[in-house]
């Protein structure tokens, strides 16, 4: 049974609030529980007027912006699979996976329909090729070795002349960021969220030609959300490997 969490609807009870502590979403983060619940993304999106509220929709707007109707599309490390299910609403076939069971048993039951693992994204080989393959607030969360090992995995699953999209946090979020956690601590007294392990400042370079080495070509590499994530975008050569 699917979910339909749009702004006039709330999530279903049996769907809301599940907190179960996890590994973390992100495979070098440290070992702290994760209490975040599996809905926050959604809730977010959908029913937040507030900051974050504006912040995630202006976000995952601009990601959907990069995927034509009716495409496949892969999301490494989708949480609740929030990108996901707008996305199946424009007709795509959808694919996520994330190290959290709970939050990848969240996102198949608000799609309905999709290929949804757990699994640690380093190591997936899902198999197949999709048209748009997403990875998405996780490259800062993983030293530099996991780094290339998720480009390659982007490779992997990128078909010819496909699109794959990286997003992390830009210098002015990291360095604003300690006072966001205190006023999200205050917020969400007793959450512990699934970002709070190792987070690293990156160079957008880095990401660049890591993409270029593997044969892709970067047509965006700039800022978006008010200069606070960094969009890299790139598509892949028309040559199958």
């Amino acid at each position: 049974m699917s979910i339909l969490p749009n702004e006039n609807m709330s999530l279903q009870p049996h769907l809301m609030g599940q907190s179960s502590p996890g590994s973390g979403e992100f495979p070098d983060s440290d070992s702290t529980s994760v209490t975040q619940p599996e809905d926050y993304y959604f809730r977010a999106y959908f029913h937040s007027r507030g900051p974050v509220g504006i912040f995630h929709r202006m976000r995952l707007n601009k990601l959907m912006g990069y995927v034509p109707e009716h495409s496949s599309v892969l999301d490494l490390g989708c949480g609740s699979g929030v990108l996901l299910y707008l996305l199946k609403r424009r007709g795509c076939s959808v694919a996520g996976v994330d190290i959290r069971s709970e939050c990848v048993e969240f996102a198949r039951r608000a799609c309905g329909e999709g290929d949804f693992r757990c699994s640690d994204i380093r190591d997936l080989d899902m198999g197949r090729t999709f048209d748009v393959v997403f990875c998405t607030e996780v490259m800062e969360h993983c030293d530099r070795e996991s780094r290339g090992r998720i480009l390659d995995v982007m490779k992997l699953h990128t078909g010819a002349e496909g699109l794959a999209v990286i997003t992390f946090p830009s210098g002015m979020y990291s360095a604003l960021e300690p006072v966001w956690r205190i006023v999200r601590k205050a917020a969400s007294p007793g959450v512990t969220f699934d970002d709070e392990g190792l987070h690293q400042r990156l160079g957008h370079g880095e990401l660049e030609e890591g993409l270029h080495r593997r044969g892709f070509h970067v047509f965006t590499n700039g800022l978006q959300c008010l200069g606070a994530i960094r969009c890299i975008a790139a598509r892949r050569s028309g040559e199958e490997p």
